[in-house]
């Protein structure tokens, strides 16, 4: 293989739990020019990893057409330059699949782009069977984590406040972790906090570019958060952590990570209790 091409869009956790099929994918043709289509802002750390060549926004140019019935000649003359496509993109209908092979020897696959068990990462790189690629579990490592240390970091959103525990729980239990434990407490912010969320409890870590928040996750002693992008960030680059789990399933989307503990108690985090969560923590840091 020469030139590759992935198809894989949404948002972080989604580009991140697709890192190890990348991975192997870069293992197997580590010659290979391997592009993404998909989100490009969470791409980009691919990219920095080595990890892939080239990613574009699956929002620019003619890529929107691909789900037409009949492709103008731009994207076929554009998609016969590649080897490998593999589509990680929604497809139930076939509406993508059935334009493939577009030349000779081309080689095409489709993966769910939902999966229906867990781990999602595992969901992913198993799907690369056919092209003679072993499945597995690993994680792809963005950062090497460097603790011991200080530092907790703390991310109180996700992308949905049904996946979220109450605010005053988390501002509980910032102020025992400043009674008790006497450690640098860092509150993570992105587009979905509001802005004064966990005002006075840590400092602020606010809306940092990917690759900074990462380098700086690797320094965290411990990560706090829910089912989040920005949790599977922190598996990718911090030495532990604890997520708590409510309606989403822990078994398809928690990180493949066991130095990261998940707490879940029914389809609501209102039923996590604050005792547990301490408890929780308290083993972590020993």
């Amino acid at each position: 293989m020469q030139r590759i091409l992935v198809l894989r869009g949404g948002a972080l956790g989604d580009l991140l739990v697709t890192l190890p099929a990348l991975q192997a994918l870069r293992n197997k043709w580590p010659k290979a020019r391997i592009e993404l289509v998909g989100n490009a802002v969470a791409g980009a750390l691919a990219v920095d990893a080595g990890i892939i060549d080239e990613v574009t926004s699956q929002h620019t140019g003619s890529w929107h057409r691909m789900y037409l019935k009949d492709w103008p000649e731009e994207i076929r003359a554009m998609l016969c330059n590649y080897d490998l496509v593999i589509n990680m993109w929604p497809d139930a209908d076939g509406e993508i699949s059935r334009h493939f092979p577009l030349i000779a020897n081309q080689t095409f696959l489709a993966v769910e782009s939902r999966p229906t068990k867990g781990p999602a990462a595992v969901h992913f790189l198993n799907a690369l069977t056919p092209l003679n690629i072993l499945p597995g579990a690993n994680l792809t490592k963005l950062r090497t984590s460097r603790p011991p240390s200080d530092v907790i970091a703390i991310h109180p959103g996700s992308g949905s406040p049904h996946k979220n525990w109450p605010q005053e729980n988390w501002r509980e239990l910032t102020q025992w972790l400043k009674r008790e434990f006497h450690y640098k407490l860092h509150i993570i912010q992105g587009e979905a906090e509001p802005h004064d969320v966990l005002v006075g409890c840590g400092d602020s870590w606010a809306n940092l570019p990917l690759s900074e928040l990462a380098d700086r996750l690797a320094t965290c002693r411990l990560f706090l958060g829910h089912d989040s992008g920005i949790s599977h960030l922190a598996a990718c680059c911090c030495a532990s952590g604890i997520l708590l789990f409510g309606p989403s399933d822990p078994m398809i989307w928690a990180p493949p990570v066991p130095e990261f503990q998940i707490i879940k108690r029914g389809q609501s985090l209102e039923d996590i209790r604050i005792s547990e969560v301490k408890s929780a923590i308290g083993a972590a840091l020993g």
